[in-house]
């Protein structure tokens, strides 16, 4: 679903591109500095996480119950990607490493949002403004290009962005994966941790036969969306890298 990658250079828009602008300035408000060279843990559902970059060379951890009660843990990095069962590394063919690595790395990109919006390959672009809440907000689209690795060329980015405090407020991503699907998302419970401000989300699905999805927000206005979960990150450490 999501391209992987951690290193944020080499954007695809341009330096005097509008929503380049916009983004830089929404990960430099969020502090993201401190996710170049950082070492982070965290807690979502029952999924014990762990993020390590140092200037783009990045190891993601995953460690979980699965439904037989084993323990899984999933490593992810610039090379490789790997899968232990309670300790015991498993031999993985690359469509399997394919297919599993997407797990780790969805979680990790959507807890630094928007960090990882300048990473290779993230095509952006300004659709200017919309109204949510009673407020204007920056609509950004990002999407990506083609990859052997990944289906994210299939899925279509929106995210909307506070033009006075560049906070990311809301997003939305049209899917087709497993199905497919819409999901919107509004954020909640910012707070600003060892400098870092992460936030969580309500998350809400729409039928795609029944909404224009280009126009997305305007159905979140109009209450017309369902809440499907909450994403919510807990126990979060930062341990900067000296």
């Amino acid at each position: 679903m999501l391209a992987l990658g951690c290193n944020n250079s080499d954007q695809v828009s341009g330096p005097g591109d509008q929503s380049q602008e916009i983004v830089n300035r929404a990960i430099s408000a969020m502090g993201g500095e401190i996710l170049d060279r950082a070492l982070i843990t965290f807690d979502f559902r029952d999924q014990s996480l762990s993020y390590y970059n140092d200037g783009g060379q990045f190891r993601y951890t995953r460690t979980f119950p699965d439904t037989a009660g084993n323990v899984i843990t999933d490593t992810l990095t610039n090379e490789d990607f790997i899968r232990y069962r309670n300790g015991e590394k498993l031999d993985l063919s690359e469509e399997q490493k394919s297919s599993l690595k997407g797990g780790v790395n969805s979680i990790i990109y959507f807890a630094f949002l928007p960090y990882k919006l300048n990473d290779p390959g993230v095509r952006k672009e300004y659709l200017g403004s919309v109204a949510i809440a009673g407020k204007t907000y920056e609509k950004v689209k990002v999407d990506f290009p083609e990859n052997e690795e990944t289906d994210a060329y299939n899925d279509i980015y929106f995210y909307y962005f506070d033009p006075e405090d560049y906070s990311l407020d809301y997003l939305s991503y049209e899917f087709e994966e497993d199905g497919g699907g819409i999901r919107f998302r509004s954020a909640y419970n910012a707070r600003k941790i060892d400098g870092l401000i992460v936030q969580d989300y309500i998350n809400y699905m729409a039928d795609p036969d029944s909404v224009d999805y280009a126009r997305i927000e305007t159905y979140f206005d109009q209450g017309l969306l369902r809440e499907l979960s909450r994403i919510e990150l807990k126990n979060i450490k930062i341990y900067p890298l000296n």
